[in-house]
């Protein structure tokens, strides 16, 4: 058994370019990137269904499907639990064999970065299958289906992604330990190392249009005291409609290995509330307090109410009273009414569309809010108008599902100094 997992010699220059990439992969765009955690945004409340397919080459060809599902809560903790079968056309099996959890927490996020460090465990439900090895590294006798060997991992890492402004570009990675326990072919290892592996994937990735995104994920895992392995998976993906979203890619080997992957996938988030609702939200920041509005205008336009808004008029004016109620409650309070908005113009560069669109609206929305909530009663010395436009974005601009979150008036509430 020894001189089955004997680790392969490890070459210097490898481990220097996996260690120089991975504070890389600490930071991690909304791509639903194959075989991967994935740093979706956490949503309050939103189930996605999530389905892969796939085949995979080398001395042990094999097939599978994947299904799952993540559950996320509270903008802040998200739940992914799936199951996968297989099949093994040589040995002539098919089972299921894994099944897999894991809970993601958003820890860092703004306008450019969002971070996620989440723990997992994954159970492989049968016994190993082996064959001949016939790949380049040397020391090594046999080889071992990961879809068929027994036991568990379970560890920890953080997903993650850096947006480059309104370029397209973005960098996504994901890190993580884990430990093996409960194989058979481990048994034969004394030192805890051996049941240690670490693994990073950074994938530099573009999103061509608003439907269209390529990555190319590269994938290095280590095993302590065994070997490591680095792969190379370009894949495209498609935003069929809103919430839902194919994937298809081809993994290269490069290191490690010469097994070929062929892999397709398929995201799900259905809607289970209307799209853009009305409604008015309330945050503390320290002294302060902030209300968030989501008033229905119409199109590109400023308008909240009749006759030019006949279509939401009646639920603005009710948007209307639920703020002066509140606002009257704090009259020791400044207001700053601020005007958001999304981006949709992306034939032209962020910052094109931010002074020649965006900032105009904001401030012609925020003005129509301002001059009702005067006209409701409120003074007009404690208002104050900012236009922010779409620099503050609270969804992607490309996320049809989510980006009407863009589209908002908040107003803030500061104490009087004077």
């Amino acid at each position: 058994m020894e001189d089955r997992f004997r680790s392969p010699p490890f070459h210097g220059k490898a481990m220097a370019l996996l260690l120089l990439l991975l504070p890389v992969a600490l930071s991690g765009a909304d791509l639903f990137l194959l075989q991967t955690e994935n740093a979706f945004h956490i949503d309050p409340w939103r189930l996605t269904l999530l389905g892969e397919g796939g085949a995979e080459t080398g001395p042990i060809p094999d097939g599978f499907l994947s299904a799952g599902v993540t559950w996320d809560m509270l903008n802040l903790l998200s739940v992914r639990a799936s199951a996968t079968p297989g099949a093994f056309p040589n040995q002539g099996q098919g089972r299921l064999d894994s099944v897999d959890a894991s809970v993601r927490i958003r820890a860092f996020e703004n306008d450019l970065v969002e971070i996620q460090p989440y723990v997992f465990v994954l159970a492989f439900l049968n016994d190993p299958i082996y064959a001949q090895y016939t790949g380049s590294l040397s020391n090594v006798v046999y080889v071992l289906s990961p879809r068929a060997e027994g036991g568990y991992d379970v560890g920890s890492g953080a997903t993650g992604f850096y947006c480059f402004g309104s370029t397209g570009l973005a960098i996504c990675g994901d890190v993580d330990l884990a430990y093996t326990g409960g194989r058979q072919s481990f048994v034969g290892f004394s030192d805890l190392l051996a049941s240690l592996r670490l693994r990073a994937y950074v994938s530099p990735a573009y999103r061509i249009t608003s439907m269209w995104s390529v990555a190319v994920q590269n994938r290095f895992v280590y095993w302590f005291n065994r070997g490591y392995m680095y792969e190379v998976l370009p894949q495209a993906q498609w935003d069929v409609v809103p919430a839902l979203s194919l994937s298809a890619g081809i993994g290269l080997p490069v290191v490690g290995g010469n097994v070929w992957r062929f892999i397709a996938g398929v995201r799900w988030a259905p809607t289970f509330s209307a799209p853009s609702p009305s409604g008015l939200e309330v945050f503390k920041e320290g002294e302060n307090l902030r209300m968030r509005v989501y008033f229905n205008f119409l199109g590109d336009k400023a308008d909240l109410f009749e006759p030019k808004n006949t279509q939401y008029g009646p639920k603005n004016h009710d948007l209307i009273a639920q703020v002066v109620s509140r606002l009257n409650q704090y009259p020791e309070y400044d207001i700053v009414v601020e005007g958001h908005t999304n981006r949709v113009k992306f034939e032209k560069s962020f910052e094109e569309e931010q002074s020649a669109e965006m900032i105009p609206l904001a401030r012609d929305r925020a003005a129509a809010v301002a001059q009702a909530l005067v006209a409701a009663g409120i003074a007009r010395e404690r208002l104050s108008v900012a236009a922010i436009g779409g620099s503050r974005p609270l969804s992607k601009f490309e996320d049809k599902e989510n980006c009407w979150k863009n589209r908002r008036v908040e107003i803030v509430l500061k104490k009087k100094t004077r």
